[in-house]
């Protein structure tokens, strides 16, 4: 029975030893790293045609209950994905939602509260890890530029550890640090030959400016208030609307 219990002693021994020796070897660790990414996001999610809007935070910014997350909205189309606004515990609701990161095609903010923007720097480093290899556009209304440089110096050492441990080859530079866009409080913010996002003005006194965003889809349609008090331009943005989220 002792030789018994001294055999098993080893081998358990013996494969803590292999274990550790494998863990400390950058590769089996980018491997690891990888596992982890994709476990991040699960499964692919099923594939689908048309317009697809998910609320992956609804939450007041007061409000402190884990179970939901704040301001989040994501629209997806088989040749699109846009996140508008990301608030705290929203990334969590994206990786539980299966969103594919690695093709995220953008983010716009409706305006600078933190429970709008404070998801931002967790999504871009997912995006990052899933192979989002290009640099992450924000786009926003006037006040992007510093609040994407502030994210962008906040997290300029936090990036070079992991360019540094991972290597380029797995985590290109580039790909990281998030380059801004201003959209006009009115008008064409962003548009392809299936898709157009109009801004439009919206009232959150005393943030100004404040918009909202309409997506329009291969005859659908989805507009995204913000925050903001009951407006003529939101009625006028959501004549004929699908789906509007106020």
């Amino acid at each position: 029975m002792r030789k018994l219990s001294l055999i098993v002693v080893l081998i358990a021994v013996a494969i803590a030893v292999i274990a550790a020796i494998a863990l400390n070897n950058p590769s089996t660790q980018d491997e690891l790293f990888k596992r982890v990414a994709n476990t991040m996001v699960g499964a692919p999610a099923p594939a689908f045609d048309g317009l697809r809007v998910v609320v992956c935070g609804s939450a007041s910014p007061l409000g402190n209950d884990p179970a939901r997350a704040q301001a989040c909205i994501a629209v997806i189309t088989p040749e699109h994905l846009f996140i508008f606004d990301i608030g705290a515990r929203s990334p969590q609701r994206i990786a539980q939602a299966r969103l594919p990161l690695r093709r995220l095609t953008g983010v716009f903010l409706t305006h600078y509260h933190s429970d709008h923007i404070s998801g931002l720097p967790d999504v871009n480093l997912a995006s990052w890890v899933q192979g989002h290899h290009t640099s992450l556009q924000v786009y926003g209304p006037p006040g992007i530029d510093r609040v994407i440089a502030g994210f962008n110096l906040a997290y300029e050492l936090d990036r070079g550890y992991r360019v540094a441990h991972h290597g380029a080859e797995l985590l290109p530079p580039a790909g990281h640090p998030m380059t801004p866009v201003t959209v006009q409080t009115d008008g064409i913010a962003w548009q392809d030959e299936l898709m157009t996002i109009r801004s439009f003005p919206v009232v959150h006194d005393p943030v100004h400016p404040a918009v909202g965003y309409r997506v329009d889809y291969r005859g659908r349609s989805v507009v995204i208030s913000g925050d903001t008090v009951a407006v003529e331009a939101l009625f006028e943005a959501a004549a004929g609307a699908d789906l509007v989220l106020h």
